[in-house]
């Protein structure tokens, strides 16, 4: 089997050599991830703002036209608790 290992003349500036490119590469590498992690968070989408606003009654001007007997497809149940109070009829 033939060696593959270049002469040992060669081996000590070649370790130098792939010591000085990790060590160039790896901060590089480093920063770079920083930089990305920091352009991520910089450019998250702004959550969404809320308005309170008063509740107000208006009539919808839908007709629908049927014919037999009418029930409920499904049932909602609403209920709320506003400091400590419950809603209990509507």
């Amino acid at each position: 089997m033939p060696n593959t290992l270049p002469p040992k003349s060669w081996r000590a500036p070649l370790i130098g050599l792939s010591a000085t490119v990790m060590a160039l590469t790896i901060p590089a590498l480093v920063l770079a991830q920083d930089a990305a992690t920091k352009a991520a968070s910089t450019a998250t989408r702004p959550a969404l703002t809320v308005s309170v606003v008063r509740a107000q009654s208006a009539d919808i001007p839908v007709r629908l036209s049927a014919s037999g007997s009418i029930v409920a497809w499904q049932e909602a149940i609403l209920s709320a608790e506003i400091n400590g109070l419950r809603l209990t009829e509507v």
